[in-house]
């Protein structure tokens, strides 16, 4: 599972694993215990760097679990 971090105003995006996204936010301040993935947005602090707008969407990329990679994936974590 990845997180899309999205502006909503130009529609630039990064995308990190959530222990990433959480480390980086929680460097200042802790994030409190059961954070909600709609409220990851609202903890962004900052404007977007193309727009400089500050309407961020967090989206959850969950893998294609047809894809051949997938399948790859999942023999070698099998095979140890």
């Amino acid at each position: 599972m990845k997180l899309r971090i999205k502006c909503a105003g130009c529609g630039f995006f990064r995308v990190a694993s959530p222990e990433a996204v959480i480390g980086k936010l929680s460097a200042e301040t802790p994030m409190p215990d059961g954070l909600l993935i709609s409220q990851i947005a609202a903890l962004i602090k900052g404007p977007c760097g193309t727009c400089r707008k500050s309407a961020w969407r967090v989206d959850v990329l969950w893998p294609d679990q047809n894809t051949e990679s997938w399948r790859r994936t999942a023999a070698s974590r099998t095979q140890g």
